[in-house]
């Protein structure tokens, strides 16, 4: 077994002032002392193993046994002797709900004007959170206090390193009001019996959220860990780094920018207070019941196996979080925390890095460390890499200098000498590249289609196009088909896709896109030749709908338009390079033009007025533009279709399209 000494030994002398060497791995609400060792949710681990970690968020402690926290302080001691420099931050009162119920003599009791600690609707009503917990008044008199209070005994007097918070965000936490029952709800904040203003209550909650941060600060000092949840940037000061929860997964399952998450992550790690304990998090996306702990033993163990093999959502993510200084955690899912899942690329001795880490060519990113090379490849196509000396892979054992990241991946190489060797994971073929002969190229659901030309396209498992680039270069990083029945805004799922190849070479994919019990019927043709794309949709509803929105996209790199000023019919947009304050470009927009070389520029047809908005401006990766076919109550059985077209105007003439091969 490697111990957590041994793991940081391989990378030199231990550094304090430096903090604990790389990788940094944090576990976030899983972990209790047990006799000698710990528990992660049931999974018996030794002290030894337990160390391993750099960070524990969230450690539990049992109240009867050990009141005045002696046995605690004592395997916490047990701990820093494995590895000095191990931290641990209690889980304080969670900012926005509570798991002590309202009493019913307190409701009963209640009257206009009466403000009571607890949330409630506009008819008296409390409103269930968290599963189990109920939403708090952050208005109410003394509770900023209640809630601050919670974390003096853990650090004063238990011998925590400091204390996390949780959902600390800048915002009125809607999210979690009924999150798991989905009922409608209304909030009375201030007893006045009518349903509050939402941009009312986000400041109300705003200045709460603020005014406990300060609190907590002012209670804890300076030299405990401060850390939370979703925090803005007011309470940037006050904080020693935050819990970037699940946004790793954002990227992978949810289309926020790469770029945008690497941006704010390491803005967190550099907090003026030290330590900085940011920590990305990433989850295998496997979802399981918000009750998990109701499952049978033979059911969670089926979907802990299932999130536990899912190494290359753990590489990404782990990749991505050396790109900064900040800590890692990979687990199950946000509804079950916490799992004690160990990986070969956690022992990576890497050290402490050279430098910063850097963006390449390719649009790969890499960092150096004292014992290694990082490498994130956070597109949706294959990269080839040539080190320029030989390394060894940790995840494959594969030796070389020239290696293939695939899409969406990471890796750790380590210098070493010797003959190449092949490594024990199958090398990704076919690959994803932009470059090749017209025609298609599946691997594992995902397909790419190449005109010959230089224009391609990648297509992922779910039938979304997830790019589209000329000449190597990514000008659209989305088109997409926007399906969602209420303000959650969770996309429609896509089931029983299958793909049909055309005798004039186009492409065609048949399938269901779902949500709860309404659900509808989709087929989507594509035929790309000679840098057009031609794109026809046709949809039936299998079930009554009622739908909040129904939008198709077409999303515009800001890497490549940023600052650009193309045409949308009678008139001249410029695409910004920061995120304005309005995100409103352009309205009733039939077609747009832009320029991303000299001489060439890509167009796109809509069959109806759509609207060119900056999604960067709510947390999107770049500039959508987008249009709305259908929307509201949908009979079952209606039927609608559309067709979008995308070319670019470098493509040969009709007589050299007659002649050139198809996909």
């Amino acid at each position: 077994m490697t111990t957590t000494k041994s793991r940081k030994g391989m990378s030199g002398s231990l550094e304090p002032d430096r903090g604990p060497p790389f990788p940094r791995i944090a576990n976030v609400y899983g972990t209790a002392f047990t006799g000698n060792g710990a528990s992660f949710h049931g999974d018996e681990r030794t002290l030894e193993e337990a160390a391993r970690y750099d960070l524990l968020v969230g450690v539990q402690r049992r109240l009867g046994d050990d009141p005045e926290g002696k046995a605690f302080r004592e395997h916490l001691e047990k701990l820093k002797k494995v590895n000095p420099h191990i931290m641990a931050l209690q889980f304080a009162c969670s900012a926005p709900y509570t798991h002590v119920a309202p009493p019913a003599e307190v409701l009963a009791a209640r009257r206009p004007g009466h403000v009571i600690p607890w949330l409630l609707q506009s008819d008296g009503k409390p409103i269930a959170g968290w599963p189990g917990t109920y939403m708090l008044n952050l208005a109410a008199p003394g509770v900023i206090d209640w809630l601050a209070q919670q974390t003096v005994p853990a650090v004063q007097q238990i011998g925590y390193d400091g204390v996390f918070i949780d959902c600390l965000g800048p915002y009125f936490d809607s999210w979690a009001c009924e999150i798991a029952t989905g009922k409608p709800y209304t909030v009375d904040y201030n007893a006045d019996g009518k349903d509050d203003d939402r941009k009312e209550l986000a400041k109300v909650w705003t200045d709460a959220k603020t005014a406990l941060a300060r609190r907590t600060r002012e209670l804890v000092g300076d030299k405990a860990v401060f850390m939370a949840n979703q925090p803005g940037l007011d309470t940037f000061d006050q904080l020693n780094g935050i819990y970037l929860e699940d946004y790793a997964d954002a990227i992978l399952d949810r289309g926020m920018s790469w770029d945008s998450v690497l941006e704010k992550y390491l803005r967190w790690t550099e907090t003026p207070r030290r330590p900085n304990v940011t920590v990305l998090g990433c989850a295998s996306g496997i979802e399981p019941p918000f009750e998990a702990y109701k499952l049978t033993e033979k059911e969670r163990a089926a979907y802990l196996d299932r999130g536990k093999v899912l190494v290359d959502r753990m590489r990404f993510g782990l990749a991505t979080t050396l790109m900064g200084d900040g800590y890692y955690s990979f687990d199950l899912h946000t509804r079950w925390r916490g799992q004690y899942w160990w990986y070969p690329e956690f022992d990576a001795p890497l050290g402490y890095p050279e430098g910063p880490c850097e963006r390449q060519t390719d649009r790969t990113w890499q960092r150096k460390f004292d014992g290694g090379i990082v490498i994130v490849n956070p597109t949706v196509w294959d990269a080839s890499i040539d080190l320029g000396r030989v390394h060894r892979d940790i995840s494959s054992s594969q030796v070389d200098r020239r290696f293939v990241i695939p899409r969406l991946d990471g890796r750790i190489y380590l210098p070493c000498d010797g003959p190449s060797k092949p490594g024990t994971l199958p090398a990704p073929e076919p690959q994803l590249t932009t470059a090749g002969p017209a025609g298609m190229v599946e691997r594992d659901g995902n397909l790419v289609l190449r005109d010959g030309h230089g224009t391609a396209i990648l297509i992922g498992s779910d039938g979304t196009i997830e790019s589209l680039c000329s000449g190597g270069q990514e000008l659209i990083d989305a088109v997409a088909t926007v399906i969602v029945a209420d303000d959650r805004w969770r996309n429609f799922d896509t089931t029983r896709l299958q793909r049909k190849i055309g005798p004039d070479g186009s492409l065609t994919l048949t399938g269901l896109r779902s949500f709860e019990k309404q659900s509808l019927e989709f087929t989507q043709t594509m035929r790309l030749a000679t840098g057009r794309l031609v794109l026809d949709y046709h949809l039936r509803a299998r079930t009554p709908l009622e739908l909040r929105a129904f939008r198709q996209c077409v999303r515009f790199s800001p890497r490549v338009f940023g600052g650009k000023t193309g045409g949308t019919g009678a008139e001249q947009v410029l695409l910004p390079q920061a995120t304005p304050e309005n995100p409103n470009l352009a309205n009733a927009v039939n077609s747009a033009t832009f320029p991303f070389a000299d001489g060439k520029s890509i167009t796109v047809r809509l069959p109806q007025a759509g609207q060119l908005i900056d999604d960067r401006y709510y947390n999107g990766p770049g500039y959508l533009l987008a249009f709305y076919p259908i929307a509201g109550k949908v009979a079952e059985g209606r039927e609608w279709s559309y067709t979008v077209e995308i070319a670019i105007d470098d493509a040969p003439g009709p007589e050299e399209a007659e002649d050139s091969p198809q996909p």
